[in-house]
């Protein structure tokens, strides 16, 4: 996939114009498409200025889809989250160090609230070795002020679970697959999975899709 900017958009320090044709981290892109800043271009659509941002393919183009089975390729953790609904800042807080740094991408979902229902791919602020922020740009209003309850996912792109089977399976079959999307959520349902299946899934245009 490419992403088409919608609007000026200021990545890695640098303004990229609206009408742009990029290709960046998919962490990067799904989160330029959740803050409504750019649109997903199939390869086989691309025109226009192309900017030289270029993505290594290894293999296979897989995509990581379904529940915690899959979504584990990543490390997740439970940590709990505090809500300010007039900047839309989310303060998260972690029981052991997250190892982000300032700038870094990390993923976020909740079932307690819909506007969370979907992990939503944003960047963090470091604030310490446990606690991190992001900015909610739609400022939703179902998020109370204050702490969130119910369960809370985080899951952190930098950081790979060696329990994963498909890590394991990388490693025997030597590293065959070019990972470019982990689409899952610990705790998605069957419907909730298909309702997002063309953009978090096919729109990628994956080889071979691990569930």
């Amino acid at each position: 996939m490419s992403v088409l900017h919608t609007r000026d958009t200021r990545v890695a320090g640098v303004v990229v114009p609206a009408g742009t044709i990029a290709n960046y981290d998919l962490d990067v892109e799904s989160m330029l498409v959740s803050n409504g800043a750019a649109t997903f271009v199939a390869r086989r659509d691309l025109s226009g200025p192309a900017v030289s941002v270029e993505r290594s393919v290894r293999g296979y183009r897989a995509v990581l889809y379904g529940d915690s089975m899959t979504d584990l390729y990543h490390f997740v953790v439970n940590p709990t989250a505090s809500y300010d609904p007039v900047t839309g800042v989310l303060t998260v807080t972690d029981s052991g160090s997250h190892l982000l740094g300032s700038g870094w991408p990390v993923v976020l979902w909740s079932y307690q609230y819909a506007s969370l229902y979907e992990a939503r791919h944003l960047i963090a602020t470091r604030v310490s070795s446990t606690v991190f922020s992001v900015t909610l740009p739609d400022r939703p209003r179902d998020l109370p002020t204050g702490s969130l309850s119910g369960t809370f996912f985080a899951r952190y792109p930098h950081r790979r679970n060696l329990q994963s089977w498909v890590n394991v399976v990388q490693m025997l079959m030597g590293q065959p697959f070019d990972i470019v999307f982990n689409g899952a959520q610990s705790g998605i349902t069957s419907a909730r999975a298909l309702a997002k299946v063309a953009r978090a899934c096919i729109n990628y245009e994956p080889d071979v899709v691990f569930m």
